[in-house]
């Protein structure tokens, strides 16, 4: 993996895998995983019998998929502080997510953001 890539957001955590390859590799494999539940999530939501609803638990589980074995938070609200590179931007704190996460759930289920597309 090349030395010149540089991550901009990094939680405050103790990471699963060292080896820079083996992380990308991994990551990889993640991606595929969580790429696969998210097309399963629109399918659902296009050809479903229920409309889609936003739930935490959602999020969640595409989170598990995407740091499964990179971080032993994968599936959790982060624990801790995350700094951003080069940013003044400061992140919420850990304890605010969950609440935030939920705000975010009622403005999507609410507003209806996701409607189904004109097919």
């Amino acid at each position: 993996m090349s030395e010149d890539i540089v991550r901009h957001s990094k939680a405050a955590v103790v990471e699963a895998l060292s080896d820079p390859e083996e992380i990308a590799k991994k990551e990889a494999q993640n991606f595929l995983l969580q790429a696969e539940r998210m097309n399963q999530i629109i399918l659902d939501g296009l050809h479903g019998d229920r409309p889609f609803r936003l739930r935490p638990s959602l999020l969640l589980d595409l989170n598990r998929r995407a740091i499964d074995g990179l971080s032993r938070f994968a599936g959790l609200y982060r624990p801790g502080p995350v700094k951003i590179q080069k940013s003044k931007h400061q992140p919420p704190g850990a304890h605010l997510v969950p609440e935030l996460v939920e705000h975010m759930r009622d403005y999507v289920n609410i507003t209806g953001i996701y409607q189904r597309p004109f097919i």
